[in-house]
């Protein structure tokens, strides 16, 4: 229990050094940061609801260790879904290629800053320079990369964009729309407005 306790400790420590870090560097999203709160387990991995992000405690340990910069940008990918509303459209006939252009929305955005710190390299980097060279200098919405991804107009399996997109689990969205999501979504709608 006690080491369950310290790993704790210790992931809250970082998540609040990631914090800290990106409202350095984007500070007009300081708002939007306090928006979220903090929530610790297992499951379903690192998440987002429009309430809070979840951080799994091992993977979250495991991560910063292994990549912080990996942990600094899934932070902010899982801000910026919220930011963009992804979680809140419903009736998306394809929900594995919504989710994956979501993903890929707003890794285009983070890729697009250009800051070291969140800068993840190897075999993933590659295709997400690809796949952003394809989609053009400007910023695509989730919806027109969608539609791309319909029409195969990446070089990529499914599998592979996946693996290099994703980075937290799109299963809580379910809880962001219809009655069940209104004052989350509303509460994201002030803040942008």
């Amino acid at each position: 229990m006690v080491q369950d306790e310290k790993q704790t400790e210790l992931c809250l420590r970082i998540l609040q050094t990631c914090r800290a870090e990106l409202c350095d560097l984007f500070p007009y999203l300081d708002a939007a940061f306090d928006c979220l709160r903090w929530r610790f387990g297992a499951e379903p991995g690192f998440s987002v609801d429009g309430q809070a992000m979840y951080f799994p405690v091992r993977e979250t340990l495991e991560c910063y260790s292994r990549e912080p910069a990996a942990l600094r940008r899934g932070y902010l990918h899982m801000l910026l879904h919220c930011l963009y509303l992804h979680l809140f459209l419903e009736n998306q006939e394809d929900r594995r290629l919504w989710n994956l252009a979501c993903d890929i929305a707003v890794e285009q955005i983070i890729s697009r800053e250009k800051i070291p710190v969140l800068e993840t390299g190897g075999n993933a980097k590659k295709i997400r320079e690809k796949v952003f060279h394809i989609l053009g200098n400007g910023a695509d919405s989730a919806e027109k990369i969608c539609r791309k991804l319909k029409e195969q107009t990446f070089p990529f399996h499914l599998e592979e964009l996946e693996e290099t997109f994703h980075f937290d689990d799109h299963t809580l969205w379910d809880n962001c729309t219809g009655e069940k999501g209104k004052k989350t979504r509303e509460k994201w709608n002030r803040l942008l407005s």
